[in-house]
């Protein structure tokens, strides 16, 4: 008789605490916020790794993944961005590394699942490095000015339902960077470049863009690392300014 009133006990016990144990798993969720960057892994076992971000409609994301290569070998990462209820809104794959940019439909939360290229059929395994950004807006007849290193990328947003502008200056620096206005593949997560400006000593230039033709009202600044064909020193750094003009 004592036996089966230890037994029962231990058993209500064991039944009171497993409401605080499902609650402590859902307080694991892993999770991430603009501005922030994770590190994980992917394995044989764990090939989807889930982060969920809060949003605002009409937000644009830019996410970043770059494979640890002191961590196995994530050579094919990919990015995949679900709505809270687990629907695939865009995704994107890469050699290395892979980046994924969206405009966020609606308020509320989001899933981004950093895996590889094939999923559970996939065999790329390894750590990775994902960041998580919010690009800052461009206001007409502000200059913005920033310094960036040959092997930073800067990302800034341009609203507006009319054509516009974007003049480039030099300011100082051992190399000038390229600058590209895009707009965003939804579906795939990648930019669409529609204005560029380049070149080795660029001391100044002016992007024009008719958005006659463009459904879009968002529009992505990119600003980074010349194209190959140019050499940069490794430690090269440029500094600059940007000048949006709206009509």
């Amino acid at each position: 008789m004592r036996k089966l009133c230890i037994t029962i006990i231990l058993f209500m016990l064991l039944f009171m605490a497993l409401p605080s144990i499902a609650f402590a798993q859902d307080d694991g969720l892993k999770t991430i916020a603009y501005g922030e960057t994770v590190t994980g892994e992917v394995t044989s076992r764990e090939f989807e790794i889930d982060y969920v971000f809060g949003g605002k409609a009409k937000d644009v994301i830019a996410v970043f993944l770059v494979r640890d290569t002191s961590i196995g070998d994530l050579s094919s990462p990919a990015i995949i961005l679900l709505d809270a209820d687990y629907n695939v809104l865009s995704s994107n794959d890469g050699y290395g590394s892979v980046t994924l940019i969206y405009e966020l439909p609606s308020d509320g939360e989001y899933h981004l699942l950093a895996t590889r290229n094939g999923g559970r059929a996939g065999s790329s395994i390894g750590g990775f490095e994902m960041t998580l950004l919010n690009p800052a807006e461009l206001l007409p007849g502000e200059p913005f000015e920033a310094s960036i290193g040959r092997d930073e990328k800067e990302y800034f947003l341009v609203r507006t339902e009319g054509d516009f502008s974007l003049t480039y200056e030099y300011l100082s620096g051992t190399y000038t960077p390229r600058v590209n206005v895009s707009i965003i593949d939804q579906e795939t997560g990648e930019l669409l470049v529609i204005a560029a400006l380049e070149g080795l000593r660029l001391g100044s230039g002016q992007l024009n863009v008719d958005t006659t033709e463009l459904d879009t009202s968002s529009y992505i600044v990119f600003v980074g690392s010349p194209s190959t064909y140019y050499y940069v020193p490794s430690d090269a750094v440029g500094s600059f300014s940007l000048l949006l003009e709206t009509e």
